[in-house]
């Protein structure tokens, strides 16, 4: 016998082999696919990064701006602030001290709210101012205010470029320069400019991270750069569009009255994903093809487990045990095998129950029917050597009877257990015939028995016993009426041979009686009868088939033979 078990490892092997792929091939779409969601997330996020800092910066220099147009704002506010610094641009040092020495004089000491009290006040308001200055254009000098309160006076040559409103950028400071009119004659005497330290937009790389900053004028002045030796020329470069070609980078640019603001990101760290998050992506890799795999093989090995059970149990029906069952439970396809495996078991168990008792049945029915101390080849010859010497006498019906009676003989001891209708219809009419010669016009028989059937497969000896049982205790000898018939015919699935008679009958309470016994379990014994011949229709066709019996108004008996009618394999 094959070793089945082996069988089970060769498909775990697969199945886990092939589970394993797919889990992997899963895996490693969803990590490529949660990293290309990343590298988008990454690179949306790094634009959005360069449009928030880049309105952080121009927010912040126009926060600047807007200190500066406010200083130089208020310097108009305070009459004596401003004639104060009129004086200062308009007069030599000399010329200033000595005029302010004679004004506080002629006010006798009253507090006098001059250059120096605007520009300390104006330092301390604003937190990131660097220095304060005043421009002299008739005396060429810069009069600086720090914001430590010292001042210094310095020659500064005005270019012709410099004489306007504009903004500046000197050394790491970002000016912002005003023009100081004089009221009265509205004559342009000098500038304030309100300087402020580049580094203050440098606070917004460190919150941006990889964003970097370019902030420009118009005309191509550099007001603060993150990498201030890489860009030259950088003006004419953004205009042509070639900015993102020329520096490999990413780039967000607004343009707002005339200064250009630039936030970029070098190409080769645009949306590029942190290595600790691919280290992350491994990892989670990693734990769910752990939790898969064990899960996959947990699954695999349960399911190979029951397969392992169901071999076993074939093994054991294999040697012959049909009691076996199989536990049902689970509602897959393995259930399904085992509730098919244990329904087989259980009808082959029941067949070769019912095929032993009909064999049984049929040996018996055989034995008690051929009893005799006689052996049965013996006394066929012997007839058969009878009939010859009755046939030579010229006595031809002793040699009918002799003939009818060989073959009946013949039948019981050389045709097999299952015979065609056709043969056993043959040797019920030889029966027939033996009574015939004794019963001589007593009775009739008739038989329909249509051709189609003639070829039905069926156990023999199912009709015979019905007819000796009728000549024996039903056919009145009294009578010349007596007719017994035959008829063959479907009834559904199923087919009917029907032997009526209108003998002497029984009474309905024997006929529930003999109903009743026929449906007892256990052998017959003394006859090849009624009884014998239910049940061995039972132990062949099952319990929806055998016997019926009924009165048949007004006199005799109706038996049934119900047979299962499936074409050619009925038995």
């Amino acid at each position: 016998m094959k070793n089945l078990n082996r069988n089970t490892r060769n498909i775990y092997t697969r199945l886990i082999i092939t589970y394993m792929l797919v889990l992997i091939g899963i895996i490693v779409a969803m990590e490529c696919y949660i990293i290309a969601n990343f590298h988008k997330e990454a690179r949306f996020n790094d634009l959005e990064n360069m449009k928030s800092m880049n309105q952080d910066v121009y927010e912040y220099l126009e926060e600047t701006a807007s200190i500066a147009e406010d200083i130089h704002h208020s310097l108009y506010l305070n009459r004596q602030q401003l004639q104060d610094v009129l004086w200062l641009l308009d007069l030599s040092l000399e010329e200033y001290y000595n005029k302010k020495l004679g004004y506080y004089t002629d006010n006798k000491g009253v507090d006098f709210m001059g250059v120096n009290s605007f520009m300390s006040e104006a330092i301390s308001r604003y937190a990131n101012i660097k220095n304060i200055a005043l421009i002299s254009i008739k005396n060429s000098v810069m009069h600086k205010y720090e914001v430590d309160g010292s001042l210094r006076n310095a020659v500064y040559e005005l270019q012709r470029d410099m004489l306007n409103e504009k903004t500046l950028v000197i050394d790491d400071s970002i000016i912002f320069q005003k023009i100081i009119q004089d009221p009265s004659t509205f004559k342009t005497i000098g500038y304030i400019q309100v300087a402020f330290d580049k580094s203050g937009s440098a606070k917004f790389e460190k919150r941006y991270n990889k964003v970097k900053m370019l902030v420009y004028l118009d005309s191509g002045e550099i007001l603060y750069a993150t990498e201030q030796k890489r860009f030259q020329d950088v003006a004419s470069i953004v205009e042509n569009g070639n900015f993102e070609a020329s520096y490999g980078v990413k780039y967000y640019r607004q343009h707002k009255k005339d200064i250009n603001y630039i936030t970029y990101i070098d190409n080769k760290e645009f949306g590029i994903i942190p290595i600790a998050d691919y280290i992350m992506f491994v990892l989670v890799g990693l734990l769910l093809l752990f939790i898969g795999s064990n899960i996959v093989n947990w699954r695999l090995r349960k399911l190979t487990t029951r397969l392992n059970k169901i071999l076993a149990a074939m093994e054991k029906a294999m040697e012959g045990d049909l009691n076996i069952q199989l536990e049902v439970g689970h509602e897959d396809e393995l259930d399904i095998i085992s509730e098919y495996f244990n329904e087989m078991c259980c009808n082959l168990d029941s067949y070769i129950q019912k095929s032993y008792i009909a064999q049984i049945e049929q040996k018996t029915a055989e034995m008690q029917a051929l009893q005799s101390q006689i052996n049965p080849h013996f006394l066929y010859n012997t007839l058969e050597a009878i009939r010859m010497q009755a046939i030579c006498n010229d006595d031809k019906e002793v040699g009918k009877m002799l003939y009818g009676l060989a073959v009946v003989f013949r039948s019981q001891i050389k045709e097999d257990n299952i015979i065609t209708l056709a043969k056993e219809v043959y040797y019920c009419k030889k029966y027939v015939e033996l009574f015939e010669f004794r019963y001589k016009n007593k009775f009739k028989f008739v038989l329909n028995f249509p051709e189609i059937y003639i070829q039905v497969p069926i156990i023999k000896f199912i009709i015979q016993p019905i007819i000796e049982n009728y000549f024996v205790h039903g056919i009145r000898l009294e009578d010349e009426n007596n007719i017994l018939s035959i008829n063959i015919y479907e009834a559904e699935d199923d087919l009917i041979i029907e032997i009526k008679d209108n003998g002497k009958g029984m009474p309905e309470s024997q006929i529930i009686e003999k109903l009743n016994e026929m449906k007892q379990e256990g052998n017959s014994r003394g006859s090849i009868g009624l009884l014998n011949v239910h049940r061995r229709m039972v132990a062949t066709y099952g319990n929806d088939y055998g016997l019926g019996i009924r009165q048949n108004n007004p006199n005799g008996l109706i038996v049934t033979i119900k047979i299962p009618f499936r074409g050619e394999s009925n038995v």
